[in-house]
């Protein structure tokens, strides 16, 4: 399989999960980020604790922090096959990315308004305080 080349279905999670890395940059790149304590002599060990951990058949296996770690790695290469492959096999429809920029943009957006309906408040709580003969003189 090429580096273009998806599968079209995965055979069970962990199948997810080394597509994932791979879309990463590799167990080379993401096993010392998992593993930084196998990686101080070089990350050839990394390397293969990190496919240990992707074998369904070995003992040792990632935990929740490390899984999450790699998913989001992989979102970050544009790679979303493991949370997909979760959503299929639990019955959930196949969430899409939330865009950084447009959430941003959304807040933003928010802040403003809430800011703008302050300041109307706040006029309409003067008025309210104001004695008759103040508002009649401004």
């Amino acid at each position: 399989m090429d580096n273009q080349t998806k599968p079209l279905f995965f055979d069970d999670v962990y199948h997810a999960l080394r597509e994932a890395v791979r879309a990463a940059g590799g167990t080379k790149k993401v096993g010392p980020l998992l593993f930084p304590d196998k990686a101080v002599n070089g990350s050839s060990r990394a390397q293969m604790h990190l496919d240990d951990c992707l074998n369904r058949e070995r003992r040792e296996k990632l935990n929740v922090e490390q899984m999450m770690l790699i998913l989001s790695l992989a979102r970050e290469a544009g790679n979303h096959d493991p949370m997909h492959y979760i959503c299929e096999e639990l019955g959930y429809q196949k969430p899409s990315p939330a865009n950084p920029e447009t959430e941003r943009e959304q807040l933003m957006r928010e802040f403003v308004e809430t800011t703008s309906r302050q300041e109307r408040l706040l006029e309409r709580i003067e008025r309210l305080t104001r004695s008759p003969l103040q508002a009649v003189k401004s």
